[in-house]
């Protein structure tokens, strides 16, 4: 457990997703909720142009679950 994710790599990409503006206001404006499928698109696409995160987090570690589960929650 990390900051109450699975793992640092699953919390890095939250913050990173969430304190993205653009990613923000797609996550929030979405009329449907995310699974792990679609946060991953939403965050792959749009942020992590490599297999890991700014900090050097694999993105293959993340719990996509918990991302959709956290973009979900923050509408």
């Amino acid at each position: 457990m990390y900051n109450g994710y699975a793992n640092r790599a699953t919390w890095n990409v939250v913050l990173w997703c969430m304190n993205t503006e653009n990613v923000y206001r797609f996550i929030v404006q979405r009329p449907v909720p995310f699974t792990e499928r679609s946060a991953w698109f939403a965050c792959k696409d749009v942020i992590f142009k490599s297999e890991t995160t700014p900090d050097g987090d694999n993105l293959s570690e993340v719990n996509w679950a918990q991302v959709a589960e956290a973009f979900n929650e923050a509408k």
